[in-house]
């Protein structure tokens, strides 16, 4: 069985760790690069970053521009990295209460930027990336033009929006949460209008009404996802129309 991206991540990380404990900076060069261009690397390896140039160049000419430039090769690594993501179909309208009992629709917020995160408080993936999310949401939160809902949907709870209303307040998270309720037949209509196989799950719709990202599953690190979630956010809003309306 091919070993998954996370545990790569974890031996990658124990190689580098067991180089830099030793000091064997010049074998750990490409390797600090290649973590930091994808934006997982700790305080302390990119600290490492000068020494170790100086390691595999023997002196630190040119290190700025270096340094500079792994910064455009970090963006370009974001943009490879979410278009594997890129969808284009038009999102189905939907409405649905929050959990106070106010209905938000999709057709309102024609022309702003629309992320729908689709979680459930049983889901452990879900509530692992809602720090990152946190994070997400304190960036947009003074932006007209985006709007992040978070839909729970598939729960297993007798009583599914006290127990998400409860989740979320007890956490502290700032989030708008909508219930995708399931119907007579146990069907959340709203995932499956979305082909929300699994959730995580997030859909990220443009000012048009036309989703451009489609993504499953929670990013192990907190850093990368609000980097991808963010670049995502920003090809929307350029490819859509996007006023505020609501």
């Amino acid at each position: 069985m091919a070993k998954s991206n996370r545990e790569d991540a974890a031996i990658e990380g124990a190689y580098l760790s067991t180089l830099l404990a030793t000091n064997r900076l010049k074998e750990a060069f490409p390797l600090i690069v290649k973590i930091i261009k994808k934006g997982t690397a700790t305080a302390e390896v990119r600290g490492k970053l000068k020494a170790a140039y100086i390691a595999e160049h023997g002196s630190d000419k040119d290190f700025l521009a270096f340094a500079n430039g792994l910064g455009d090769q970090r963006s370009q690594y974001i943009q490879d990295a979410i278009a594997k993501e890129k969808k284009e179909y038009a999102a189905p309208d939907f409405s649905l209460e929050d959990v106070n009992g106010q209905t938000v629709s999709l057709t309102a917020l024609r022309g702003k930027v629309v992320v729908l995160d689709f979680w459930a408080t049983w889901c452990g993936p879900c509530k692992r990336s809602f720090p990152a999310m946190q994070r997400v949401v304190n960036k947009y939160k003074d932006d007209p033009e985006v709007v992040l809902l978070f839909i729970h949907t598939s729960e297993n709870e007798p009583n599914p929006t006290a127990a998400a209303k409860r989740y979320i307040e007890d956490n502290k998270f700032t989030f708008r949460v909508l219930m995708d309720l399931r119907d007579a037949q146990g069907v959340s209509n709203v995932g499956r209008s979305f082909n929300v196989n699994g959730i995580p799950s997030k859909i990220i719709i443009d000012g048009k009404g036309m989703v451009r990202y489609q993504t499953a599953g929670a990013n192990s690190n907190d850093d990368v996802a609000v980097d991808e979630l963010s670049a995502m956010i920003e090809s929307a809003r350029n490819s859509g129309v996007s006023k505020a309306g609501l």
